[in-house]
């Protein structure tokens, strides 16, 4: 009896394991917070048929700690200083952009440190960087309303994420800032694309 009792609470102390396991598996990965906030701005709200597009990037930092990172290129995407991307979606729903793609290689621990201190940007709680002007990576090809976000992703060795992470922020502990991890998306802007109006002649 003592025996077929203790395999009993057994059984049943497996099965809520298990059970506990299965719902922790089934949980939701927890969002972490947004660190930086990303604006695009536009110099009007209309634009001819071909017209280039140049716009800027502002940044906004969202923490209550001094965020730190390299200036954003804008004519590729290099994981290794971050990728910031605008992406164009016609009026059709197509997304429509071009960049150039590179995987850098991070300097060594001085270098960087270096870096950080002299050439990062250096973004203090709710202070807003401002990217520099310049041209988009796609044509406005389509007449009708346009609409473009900005997608930035901070700084990581392509081949070794987290182990870069891990590096970044030990070093920029020495410069006392934190290198921001989270991807960030800006919201929506909406432009209008109008075609040229046909000349008639007699």
């Amino acid at each position: 009896m003592n025996g077929r009792l203790v395999f009993l609470a057994l059984a049943t102390v497996t099965l809520w394991s298990l059970i506990a396991r299965a719902q922790k598996a089934g949980d939701p990965v927890p969002k972490k917070k947004p660190e930086l906030k990303l604006r695009i701005a536009v110099e009007k709200e209309t634009y001819s048929l071909n017209e280039k597009l140049f716009a800027k990037i502002e940044f906004t930092n969202l923490t209550n700690t001094t965020l730190c990172f390299p200036e954003p290129e804008q004519g590729f995407e290099d994981p290794v200083v971050g990728d910031l991307t605008l992406v164009g979606t016609g009026p059709k729903g197509d997304r429509n952009y071009f960049v150039e793609h590179f995987d850098g290689v991070m300097p060594g621990d001085e270098k960087l440190l270096a870096n950080m201190q002299q050439t990062w940007i250096q973004l203090g709680p709710n202070q807003i960087y401002v990217t520099k002007r310049a041209p988009t990576r796609f044509e406005l090809d389509t007449p009708g309303e346009w609409k473009l976000r900005a997608e930035y992703i901070p700084p990581i060795a392509p081949f070794n994420p987290e182990g870069s992470r891990e590096r970044l922020r030990t070093l920029a502990e020495k410069v006392g800032c934190t290198p921001p991890e989270v991807d960030a998306t800006s919201a929506i802007e909406r432009i209008s694309v109008v075609a040229a109006p046909s000349v008639i002649t007699q």
